[in-house]
């Protein structure tokens, strides 16, 4: 989930996550996408019952799809630091565009916000790469990347950002949800074909610590596999 400061001040806002927004042309929420395709809307709490079915059978729709791309993820962590490892190959797509993702996720931040709702889960804190942009992979050949995330660097960016927005709006949050939780963190990565916003292949792992790391081949899995 990528939080942003729409309708209201949101301290689960990163930069990270507006770079996400401009990439996909947010310009309201809530919004919600499956393979890169984004419905901005909701509704009432009476519509639950339609967004679920909706959604369950396109997540369903993309289970029965082979998967585009070969993706292996390990991650680990060592004090502040949280190292990732990603590689990807057997793509097949002929594109110059793909780009791999790779975001640092906590599980779940309690917030009671203007929406009412208090659990947030699966909540974005920083992305990798050159401002948080991805990393660009060739379609032939193996891709390695690594990523370190250190996470008081994080910490402190996401207070600076909390802190120049309040005076930019002349607001106060009751709660700046800055600090991150080391026991509370997984990590997603991704293979998106950055024209057409296509998900090739995705994975989610939770972080371990290094003597724990645990490395996951998610060759034969559809787009939408993940560690459960």
């Amino acid at each position: 989930m990528y939080h942003l400061h729409i309708p209201a001040p949101d301290p689960m806002t990163n930069p990270s996550t507006q770079t996400r927004a401009q990439f996909y042309e947010i310009k309201g929420t809530p919004s919600y996408g499956f393979d890169g395709k984004i419905v901005t809307g909701g509704g009432s709490k009476e519509e639950t019952q339609r967004f679920y079915d909706d959604m369950k059978r396109q997540i369903e729709a993309g289970l029965q799809k082979p998967a585009a791309a070969r993706l292996d993820l390990s991650a680990a962590i060592k004090g502040p630091l949280v190292t990732v490892k990603a590689a990807v190959d057997d793509v097949k797509a002929k594109s110059s565009d793909l780009t791999l993702h790779i975001a640092l996720l906590e599980h779940h931040i309690t917030y009671s916000g203007q929406s009412g709702t208090r659990f947030h889960p699966m909540v974005v804190r920083s992305l990798g790469g050159e401002k948080s942009n991805g990393f660009k992979i060739s379609a032939s050949g193996k891709s390695n990347v690594e990523q370190i995330f250190d996470l008081q660097k994080i910490s402190a960016e996401l207070k600076s950002h909390l802190d120049d927005f309040e005076k930019e709006r002349k607001i106060t949050f009751y709660r700046k949800k800055h600090e991150i939780d080391r026991q509370n963190l997984s990590v997603a990565a991704f293979v998106q074909n950055a024209k057409s916003k296509e998900i090739l292949q995705a994975a989610v792992i939770k972080v371990r610590p290094e003597e724990q790391s645990i490395s996951l081949d998610f060759s034969n899995a559809s787009p939408v596999q993940s560690e459960r």
